[in-house]
């Protein structure tokens, strides 16, 4: 949620608690009620949604992503030192088995597959210098983890964006209830000067106004220090 939409979520909170405090006081044949629990629903669908986000935020996909990577990396880096090590009993093996320096993540992921693929022929050379006997599953599930938190950086962009279409629905449902219940209010609690007051702070939302520097005051100008007298 962005500001706006966030103090809109907390008008919401206050006209729920308003309903928890005063909703006794509508009859039971007002709609009022059914506002209530409308605004209700708003604010738990908005509540799961932003716990759906933050899982899926851009921090939390970079983080699965760095994680990813540095552990595909890691695992080539071990197979490339042990190839170089094979190399004088297999000459060239070492070119087969080169992880460049800096190189993007589409390029780490191209060559975690082609390590993949090599590394079959000379699993029982690799084995026998130290790596695990999973040396080549494990290699597999770590290319097909990066090549996943790459595509979910991805759709995380759509993700984004859908939740900001939920979320303005979302918003505008409750605030239609809040409307509605205005007038309940209004016609309901008129002599009530308590309950109408809480009401009125409740369903009020306070936007923050944009200072216009074009109508900020000019600096006083300096006042000339008197003649002879000098600038401390």
């Amino acid at each position: 949620m962005n500001a706006m939409e966030r103090r809109q979520y907390e008008m919401l909170v206050r006209v729920r608690d308003f309903g928890s405090a005063f909703g006794h006081l509508f009859p039971p044949s007002s709609v009022a009620a059914a506002n209530f629990a409308a605004v209700d629903a708003a604010i738990k669908e908005l509540d799961a949604q932003d716990v759906a986000h933050l899982a899926a935020s851009v921090s939390a996909r970079a983080q699965r992503k760095d994680a990813a990577c540095h552990a595909l990396l890691t695992r080539l880096q071990a197979i490339s030192q042990t190839a170089r090590v094979l190399c004088d009993e297999i000459p060239g093996l070492d070119h087969e088995f080169e992880v460049p320096t800096g190189a993007s993540d589409v390029t780490l992921l191209t060559i975690g597959r082609k390590f993949a693929r090599g590394a079959g022929t000379y699993s029982r050379q690799f084995i026998a210098h130290g790596m695990p006997t999973t040396f080549l599953a494990d290699l597999n599930a770590l290319v097909d983890g990066f090549d996943k938190a790459l595509r979910d950086r991805g759709l995380g962009r759509e993700a984004r964006r859908a939740a900001r279409v939920s979320t303005k629905a979302i918003l505008s449902a409750g605030i239609a209830a809040v409307h509605s219940l205005n007038v309940i209010v209004i016609n309901h609690l008129a002599g009530d000067a308590v309950a109408t007051t809480v009401w009125n702070g409740a369903q009020r939302i306070v936007y923050r106004k944009r200072t216009d520097p074009a109508r900020e005051p000019a600096p006083a100008p300096a006042t000339p220090a008197p003649a002879g007298t000098r600038a401390a």
